[in-house]
């Protein structure tokens, strides 16, 4: 074991300095219980990653789990190199996260099988200095991701925890997952069980991909809660009020993008990002309209790191805009930036005609028109719905649903017969897969809705 444990963080390497961070668009104020005269004008707020989904580079990441050490959101990803002459660390347990394991497994076997490629298997080192079934208090958990996906897959074995949980503390401190290679074997009909290895990230470890398409949300869940921000600046407001149900308004600001809680007409705080991104221009069209301002239910409640903290009650993350838009002035519509970017994918049965149309335009200065079609999906899980179908010369270069967040757009132009353009262009990536990217120019008269 190492002597010096507080120099254990220099063995940890940061990915390349120019990736960029991500940090979370909810949060909880992380101060100690103050009075309201000593709360500090700037209180940092921020989520508590054990508990709520977070933003991590620019995906939503599942919450850590309610015995991890996270005390704040992390947003980098760390490298974790091992002793010279270390053995790879085999991990233990994982017969109790089978179906976990055999999720990633076919993940890897389907993407492999298609030709796509969501990068390396990681092991990522979570410390559980809280879990109740560590006796020394010193777990360290593993999760696979891949791509994007995440499953635990069990935990370092007691000797390797034990010395190394304060280093994968001491970079939580820091808002770093720490990283190591994983290896997977097993879950055949000859091996049914799963084996788990690690090795050292030869010191860099790449950005989490996350071109994976998130699993579609289960519609029925149409409420979330989230957490008001800033809500430090507020103890008196709220203090000495739990538990209480309140209505809270949401007032949209004029100037800037953002969303203010109020409760009894006094500011408590204001709502997240990922909500004002797509309430702010409806509400605030409503409110300059001189319409009713618009209430949700909300819930004080005790707090980690403040006191008291308020909870909203909102639409679904899928089903904020189309809720904004139902109360916004009748005839408004939500303003568009004159070009969008539709997302094209780079499936193997598209190869070919990526090819063909590389080879004859790769040296086209500006994008070339690309037509777009509607049709019934002709079979599959999915097949009867509409989907949209991109085509250049003849070729068929992707295929959509028609409420993909990045075609949403194209789609309600059609609909309302005002149709913008869409441009592509064509390249090869240092793999030797070929490409298409896409600009949609949005048509000049703003009267139809996304």
């Amino acid at each position: 074991m190492m002597e010096d444990p507080v120099g254990w963080l220099s063995r940890f390497r940061k990915k390349d300095a120019n990736t960029p961070s991500y940090s979370s668009d909810q949060e909880s104020a992380r101060q100690p219980a103050k009075t309201t005269a000593e709360v500090a004008p700037n209180v940092e707020t921020v989520v508590d990653p054990r508990f709520e989904e977070f933003t991590f580079q620019g995906e939503p990441f599942a919450p850590l789990g309610e015995w991890a050490y996270a005390p704040v959101v992390p947003t980098e990803v760390m490298g974790l190199t091992m002793d010279d002459g270390e053995s790879d660390w085999e991990v233990v347990g994982e017969s109790h996260y089978l179906a976990g394991i055999s999720r990633i497994k076919t993940l890897i076997e389907a993407d492999r099988s298609s030709g796509e490629d969501s990068g390396p298997l990681y092991g990522m080192l979570v410390a559980e200095p809280g879990n109740p079934h560590s006796k020394s208090g010193s777990a360290v958990r593993v999760d696979l991701v891949y791509g994007h996906e995440r499953e635990k897959c069990g935990y370092l074995p007691s000797g390797e925890s034990a010395k190394w949980q304060p280093a994968v503390k001491s970079a939580a401190d820091k808002g770093l997952l720490v990283f190591m290679r994983a290896v997977l074997s097993g879950g055949t009909d000859d091996r049914p069980n799963f084996g788990v290895w690690l090795t050292g990230t030869n010191r860099e470890v790449a950005a989490i991909r996350a071109e994976r398409k998130l699993p579609v949300r289960d519609l029925t869940a149409a409420e979330e809660w989230v957490n008001v921000q800033g809500v430090g600046d507020y103890q008196g407001l709220l203090t000495g009020r739990i538990p209480r149900f309140a209505e809270v308004e949401l007032f949209a600001w004029d100037r800037g993008e953002g969303i203010t809680a109020r409760i009894d007409g006094v500011r408590v705080g204001d709502m997240p990002s990922r909500f004002v991104s797509k309430a702010h221009a409806a509400l605030r069209a409503r409110r300059q309209a001189g319409l009713e301002p618009v209430c949700l239910p909300g819930e004080i409640r005790r707090g980690d790191y403040v006191p008291a903290y308020l909870a909203v009650k909102v639409p679904g993350y899928y089903e904020v805009e189309s809720w904004a838009r139902s109360l916004a002035p009748g005839g408004w519509s939500r303003p568009r930036e004159k070009e969008e970017y539709p997302y094209f994918s780079t499936a193997k049965q598209y190869q070919e005609a990526l090819a063909a149309l590389f080879a004859k335009y790769s040296e086209a200065a500006r994008g070339l028109k690309a037509e777009v079609t509607f049709m019934p999906r002709p079979a599959g899980k999915n097949a009867g719905e509409l989907m949209g179908v991109v085509s250049r010369d003849g070729l068929v270069i992707t295929e959509f649903d028609v409420d993909h967040e990045r075609w949403a757009g194209v789609y309600s132009d059609h609909v309302a017969g005002n149709i913008g353009r869409l441009l592509v262009s064509f390249s090869q990536s240092s793999n030797g897969k070929y490409r298409a990217n896409g600009v949609y120019k949005v048509p000049k008269p703003a009267a139809t809705e996304v």
